[in-house]
């Protein structure tokens, strides 16, 4: 594929650019999003996101679906815009927010409506905050999430063998999910903080108060779910600790070596076979009450303190909220399975509000490819044009091989979210929507660079 990266793609009436940021939480779905997508002549590029933008600068123009509306996409998106790129947008963290204010001032930059075809929110409430964040209108539509595609009862069987290895390994046990990459980031404290300044998100004294007020809560809850943790293996469940991918897993480790015999720190994988192979999950605060309440699991949030301003009320608001130790201990220790363990039907009416649920036929993969489906055709360009595109991609690869070594720490931690997409992993899960009479046609990939894949129909 050396030097013909863009000559093999020319053939390709209709591309789709498949950047990842976080591997555990979107390769399942976006691949799912690239399978469908092939079974209607489109072929993907698939990969961590910052080889995939890489990519398409200079690979034929098609649609790109970012990840993310704040100021760092904006210069890439610049480049890609100039490029030809149709673009969609979607913050993978949406539902995950404080208040719509401090939401719009630390998630959206206003500048990416110059580049942006599409904005894709969750659902009507994050349409409404998104669209008030800018003084012109904009193209915003309510499709839901593609990662709750993959918690319909067809597409989630895609995961019972890997449910099956995690039961035998791990038998009953419960799930407590972690949030902390704030005050445990896998590069420290002070790794984290420069990145916050850099984003401008500590550039006045109001931003700078609330995240000094961020730290300590976050401080506190990350102590108190540890000690959770210890007092739930000392009475004898099981617990498997699923840090977030932006956290340290060495120190929970470290923190919890005496119990490790009933306490496991496992951090690899998709979260839902996880999700569906516990008895009980625990957070607080995270997106993945969500996908496990989806999955009508028993989710407790643990709030052993409370502050609104600094939490995000969604997930606790579909949970049972515990604020003691104590109270979660023997809620677990006391806990059968049936209806009355599983958050009601109030909650389900408090996640409708905030979230698209959409039906398998007209889940927000296919709400997607509808929208793409007739945008206009890539330009065409010629042989010398194509020769010298193919060059430039060599040199940008090149140039990031360089800037991984220049910036070995900062790369270290994009690879520990989206490392290399393996071929074999791939193409097990491509035929497994096959398998699972997803689509009529069976689907392949392949390399196109050292981290990202094509993905196309045979």
């Amino acid at each position: 594929m050396f030097l013909k990266k863009r000559s093999f793609l020319e053939k390709y009436k209709k591309i789709l650019y498949l950047p990842i940021e976080t591997h555990s939480r979107e390769f399942h779905s976006k691949l799912y999003l690239a399978y469908q997508a092939c079974q209607k002549g489109w072929v993907a590029i698939i990969g961590p996101e910052y080889d995939v933008k890489k990519l398409a600068q200079y690979l034929p123009s098609g649609v790109y679906f970012g990840i993310g509306f704040h100021r760092k996409s904006a210069k890439v998106l610049k480049k890609l815009k100039k490029s030809g790129h149709f673009v969609l947008l979607q913050d993978e963290e949406g539902l995950d927010r404080w208040g719509p204010e401090l939401y719009k001032e630390y998630r959206i930059d206003t500048e990416i409506n110059n580049f942006a075809n599409y904005f894709l929110c969750w659902g009507e409430e994050d349409k409404k905050i998104i669209e008030s964040a800018f003084k012109i209108s904009i193209n915003a539509l309510p499709v839901g999430s593609l990662r709750l595609d993959l918690l319909n009862k067809n597409l989630r069987k895609i995961f019972l063998e890997n449910v099956d290895e995690i039961k035998n390994e791990h038998g009953d046990f419960v799930l407590i999910n972690g949030k902390f990459g704030t005050i445990n980031h896998i590069n420290g404290f002070n790794y984290y903080l420069k990145d916050l300044k850099s984003r401008g998100w500590m550039d006045t004294s109001f931003k700078k108060q609330f995240q000094n007020q961020r730290f300590k809560f976050q401080k506190i809850i990350f102590e108190k779910m540890i000690e959770l943790s210890i007092s739930l293996a000392k009475s004898g469940q099981k617990v498997v600790v699923r840090p977030h991918p932006s956290e340290s897993v060495d120190v929970w480790k470290k923190k919890t070596e005496k119990y490790s015999k009933n306490i496991k720190i496992i951090r690899s994988g998709n979260i839902i076979p996880w999700l569906m192979a516990s008895k009980i999950v625990i957070h607080n605060g995270c997106t993945t009450a969500i996908e496990g309440f989806l999955l009508n699991k028993t989710i407790i949030s643990y709030r052993p303190i409370k502050n609104p301003n600094i939490e995000t009320d969604l997930p606790n608001a579909i949970s049972i909220c515990l604020e003691t130790k104590e109270d979660i201990v023997n809620y677990v220790n006391n806990f059968v399975l049936d209806k009355s363990n599983i958050t009601n039907t109030a909650s389900m009416n408090i996640l409708s509000e905030s979230v698209k649920i959409n039906k398998s036929s007209k889940d927000s993969t296919n709400k997607i490819l509808n929208l793409i489906e007739n945008i206009p055709q890539k330009k065409k360009i010629s042989k010398l044009d194509i020769l010298k595109n193919n060059i430039f991609v060599e040199i940008a690869l090149f140039k990031l091989k360089i800037a991984k070594i220049l910036n070995k720490k900062n790369f270290s931690y994009l690879e520990s979210k989206c490392s290399k997409l393996d071929v074999v992993e791939t193409k097990k899960i491509l035929d497994l929507f096959f398998e699972n009479k997803i689509g009529h046609q069976k689907i392949e990939s392949s390399e196109i660079s050292n981290h990202s894949l094509i993905i196309s129909s045979k």
